[in-house]
Order: structure tokens, then sequence, then C-alpha cells
């Protein structure tokens, strides 16, 4: 992690709460320029990433924990309770994005794995 000045580290966090960069310079008090002078400099926009990141992955969490919401929906629907359909497709997808999140928990494990058997076969070598 490099070091960020306090203003990098406010554009960071107006740049995930902005729509543009001209909105994001302004509400992280730098000029526009300055702000796209930084996203050229691939350590500002390596944290950037880690920032997207992080809060990627909390949303996944938010929707992990809505699962049960989701389930709740359909056992609605199996004891034979009416639900609306923005509610019933709104589960569908809850379910649907959560499976995506086990599959790339699933893939990164099977990433390392893959990484740690390269090491290990070029160090028998």
């Amino acid at each position: 992690m490099i070091h960020l000045t306090k203003k990098q580290s406010d554009s960071i966090d107006a740049l995930m709460q902005s729509r543009t960069v001209s909105v994001a310079a302004k509400k992280a008090g730098v000029s526009r320029g300055t702000l796209a002078r930084w996203l050229r400099d691939p350590e500002f926009m390596k944290e950037l990433r880690a920032a997207r990141g992080r809060a990627y992955a909390l949303t996944m969490n938010r929707i992990v924990h809505m699962t049960r919401q989701a389930l709740d929906v359909f056992a609605d629907i199996f004891a034979g309770n009416t639900v609306s359909k923005a509610k019933f497709l709104a589960a569908c997808k809850v379910l649907e994005y959560a499976a995506g999140v086990r599959a790339e928990d699933a893939q990164s494990r099977i990433d390392e794995i893959e990484a740690r058997l390269e090491r290990f076969e070029g160090a028998v070598e």
C-alpha cells in the first residue's frame, strides 16, 4: 500500500461516491486536472481498485445475508401465499448473485491452490 496524501484519499472516497470525475474532484477539493493526473498514476489507480474491491466485497456480503429473506419468499409461495412479482424477481436475483459469490470464492481458492502447486513444482525441478 502506498502512502496517499489526505487529498488523494479524499479523492478516492469521492470517486467511489460520484458519477463523474468533475463531481468527485469538487467533493475532494481538488481540481479536475489534478484528479485526472492522479487517475493516470498506476499507484493511485492501484489504491482506487483496492477501494472498489472492498466496496464490492461488502456489497456481496450484504447480498449473501439477504438469502434468508429470499428463501422466505419461496417458502411463502410454497405455502400457497401470494407474493408480488417484484418480490419474487428480487428473491431470484438475490439467490443468483449469492451463487455467483460462492463461485467467485471457489475460483479464488482454486487460483491460490494452482499458484502454490506451481511454486512447489518449480522448487522440485
